[in-house]
Formats: structure tokens, C-alpha cells, sequence
């Protein structure tokens, strides 16, 4: 498995294993449900058993080197189409790629990398509201050239939906291919809003339909992988509805409010250890400034204090750090 931290659904995988062992793969395939579930990391995993060199009951072994291209987003036979923004204008034969800025097309690299190893990671973009047709066009013009390894080719759609809504030019140029599919050549719908997908292409496709995550494998999840305590992890997978994206980012937001309490008990401690410093050497150099003696056992107890208040200071520090996997 490409996952080691995906709550598999294990009916759904099971059925895509079933095709793979009776080598009946359809064109197109459509993962619908509620947001935060996992359906585009399943697609990932899917991918993966199909394109494994040394696949182990046909899922993937996550050690050959298919599996680790795709464990760093660098497969050459799968390509994610999804919502960008258009910041450039194109032409009809562009890749969609040119509709973004440098810095633009990074931070999506890194999304995407991001993705292959948190099945739980948010690549959507809430404000893109279309998937342009230029990303269908360019799936086009290399369908009918062979694959690497003469493998297949997987076309993983994002927001599946945004082929449609608001306008279905995307939708109708996907749908000819959807009508004259070409062998080992795969796409896999991914849609948390199936009734605005127009019926001629979610008829085109293999429906499955994934159940929302149960507050208890969220609250394991949590437990496991973030060591949440109990408790907070018992709250947050009551109020999340099954959306582990969700539940993700309201830990982060306990996170970092925890970290700003830290933030200003290490505040404190430094300040409390500047002020026991100022005061032992401020008593050990005034008497000399003023010509006075003091006695050297004093001077050396006033130091001390002080050199443990330091010491003391960044244990702490070094505490919190190593709580917040920062050192």
C-alpha cells in the first residue's frame, strides 16, 4: 500500500481489487460521497496496484519503483486534472499549465506531493470554480500514444463536478472520450457533489459510493497518528460529520493555541531568568565598581543562581520543543 495512514475503505477497495484480478477494468470510474473521506487517496491507491511491478494480492508494495514515483507525485501515467485559477489568458492548444505563474505552478507541485503522502491533505481550492477544457484537451492529444512501460494511463479528476458547473464545455469534450474509450486508458472521477455531474457522464462511469468515516476510526485516527489525547479527540470526531480534512484543521487549531501558551510560558521563563542574571551580576560588579570588596563565596552563589536559572529556562524550552516535534 502507498498509504500508511489511509482508514481504507475496505468493501469499496475490495471491489476495485475484483477487477483487477478479472482484468475488468472499466473506462471511467466515479468516487462520490461527502467531503474528507479519502476518495482521491483511494484513487492514488488504486492507481498504485495498477501500475505496481511487484504488486502483493494485487495492491501495491510501496517499494518498487513505480510506487515511489508515485509516492513523490513523479509517475509519469498519472495525471491529476483540477480546478486551477487562470491568472494568464491561453490559447486553445495550451497546456493549462500556462494559465499560472511560476510560483503557482510550485505551490501545486507541492500540493500534489503533499497529497501522495497525507491521504487526508486539501488540494481543492474552494474559489476556482471550473476545471478548464484545456486540461481535457491536453488528455486529448496524448491518449492515443503509448504509455510509459505501455502501461495505464490514469486520469484522476478533482472537484469532478467543476467539468459541468457552471459551464459544461470541460464536460463535453471529456464526454467523446468517455464514448470512444481507448485500451489501459482510466479515469477516475472524484466528486463530493455527484447531481451537478450531467448525466451522460456519470452514466459513462462505474458509480462508487463512499460511506462517511465513523467518529470512531476519526477519533483512532487522531490517537495514532497526531497522538490527540482522548478526550480532544473524542470532541473533535464528534463535530466533524465523518470529514477528516476537517477534523485536521480544527487540530491544527488546538495546535496553535497550545503553541501560543507555550510561546508565552517560554516568554516568561526567559524573562525570569534575564531578571535573576540582571540581579546577581548587578550585585557582584556594583561593589567592584565602587571600589568595594564582597566577600567571593557570595559572588560565586549569586552567579550560580543565576547560570541555573538559564539552565532551567532551556530544559523548558527544550520541552516544549520536542513536545511540538520542532527540535
Amino acid at each position: 500500500m502507498i498509504y500508511n495512514n489511509l482508514i481504507l475503505n475496505n468493501n469499496i477497495f475490495n471491489q476495485l481489487i475484483k477487477t483487477i484480478k478479472s482484468n475488468t477494468i472499466p473506462n471511467a470510474f466515479l468516487f462520490y460521497g461527502n467531503d474528507g473521506i479519502g476518495k482521491v487517496a483511494h484513487a492514488i491507491e488504486f492507481s498504485a496496484a495498477l501500475l505496481c511491478n511487484n504488486p502483493h494480492n494485487n495492491t501495491a508494495c510501496s517499494e518498487c519503483n513505480s510506487c515511489k514515483k508515485i509516492k513523490t507525485n513523479q509517475h509519469e501515467n498519472i495525471n491529476f486534472i483540477l480546478p486551477l485559477s487562470r491568472k494568464k489568458p491561453i490559447k486553445k492548444n495550451d497546456s493549462v499549465l500556462k494559465s499560472l505563474t511560476q510560483n503557482e505552478i510550485e505551490d501545486l507541485q507541492k500540493m500534489l506531493k503533499e497529497k501522495s503522502n497525507n491521504p487526508y491533505y486539501n488540494i481543492k481550492n474552494n474559489n476556482v470554480q471550473s476545471i478548464s477544457i484545456n486540461a481535457i484537451r491536453e488528455i486529448r492529444r496524448g491518449i492515443s500514444l503509448s504509455s510509459f512501460n505501455n502501461s495505464w494511463r490514469i486520469n484522476i479528476i478533482v472537484d469532478a463536478e467543476k467539468l459541468c458547473y457552471p459551464r459544461q464545455e470541460a464536460a463535453n469534450a471529456l464526454l467523446k472520450m468517455l464514448e470512444e474509450p481507448h485500451e489501459k486508458n482510466l479515469f477516475i472521477l472524484c466528486s463530493s457533489k455527484i447531481s451537478q455531474i450531467l448525466d451522460t457522464i456519470s452514466s459513462r462511469c462505474s458509480k462508487l459510493y463512499f460511506t462517511k468515516l465513523s467518529n470512531e476510526s476519526i477519533q483512532n485516527y487522531l490517537i495514532n497518528n497526531h497522538k490527540t489525547d482522548f478526550k480532544k479527540s473524542e470532541v473533535i470526531s464528534n463535530i466533524v460529520n465523518g470529514n477528516m480534512i476537517l477534523a485536521n484543521e480544527i487540530l491544527k487549531i488546538y495546535k496553535n493555541r497550545e503553541e501560543k501558551e507555550h510561546v508565552s510560558k517560554i516568554v516568561k521563563i526567559s524573562e525570569i531568568a534575564k531578571e535573576d542574571w540582571n540581579l546577581s551580576v548587578t550585585r557582584y560588579i556594583e561593589p567592584i565598581s565602587k571600589e568595594k570588596i564582597i566577600p567571593l563565596k557570595q559572588a560565586s552563589s549569586d552567579l550560580k543562581q543565576a547560570i541555573d536559572a538559564f539552565e532551567k529556562s532551556e530544559k523548558e524550552l527544550e520541552k516544549v520543543l520536542k513536545k511540538e516535534n520542532l527540535l
